[in-house]
């Protein structure tokens, strides 16, 4: 499992993990899997059109996790535009299918497709989609020079599907 380093401040209660790291941020987990949908008629709750929302539910804490997330990728994303230099590079992250989390050099910085400036040299990405594959590249970049690196993920699912049932009958000919 990637850890998630986020140099924002009060981001570190993220998933109740929090360590310190030798740059001073604070290594998270990455987000959770999406949150479980409730059956329709499991509380009163839910089918009551009037009834209040219930304080501190899974999609409140989904919630919170979901913006504490952003304000981690928008703080990773400053970071490696700071640290571009005059012949920082723009990079543009993209993978089959999009939405896949993804980590520059251990850094959080967002779901894809994504933008975001490097320096030079030699930077790694790692790609988590849901109900897919993860995947590692190393690349280089080159000063000045735009770069794209494009990632497939194989589906997480295993097996195929059939589908059962009588066979059509033939349709008669006759007139």
């Amino acid at each position: 499992m990637r850890s998630l380093l986020c140099l924002a401040p009060g981001a570190a209660e993220y998933a109740g993990a929090t360590a310190a790291t030798s740059t001073g941020g604070t290594a998270i987990k990455p987000p959770p899997a999406p949150a479980l949908k409730l059956p329709l008629g499991n509380s009163a709750s839910v089918n009551t059109p009037n009834a209040a929302a219930p304080r501190g539910t899974a999609s409140d804490a989904a919630a919170a996790a979901a913006e504490k997330t952003a304000a981690a990728a928008n703080t990773n994303l400053k970071f490696f535009l700071d640290h571009s230099g005059t012949d920082g590079t723009d990079v543009t992250v993209v993978t089959a299918p999009d939405h896949a989390q993804t980590w520059i050099d251990d850094r959080y910085v967002g779901a894809t497709p994504l933008s975001l400036k490097l320096r030079p040299g030699e930077h790694q990405v790692f790609v988590s989609g849901a109900n897919s594959s993860e995947s590692v590249r190393e690349f280089q970049v080159t000063a000045k020079q735009a770069e794209t690196v494009d990632l497939k993920l194989k589906s997480g699912y295993r097996g195929g599907i059939t589908i059962q049932g009588a066979a059509p009958s033939p349709r008669s000919t006759k007139k």
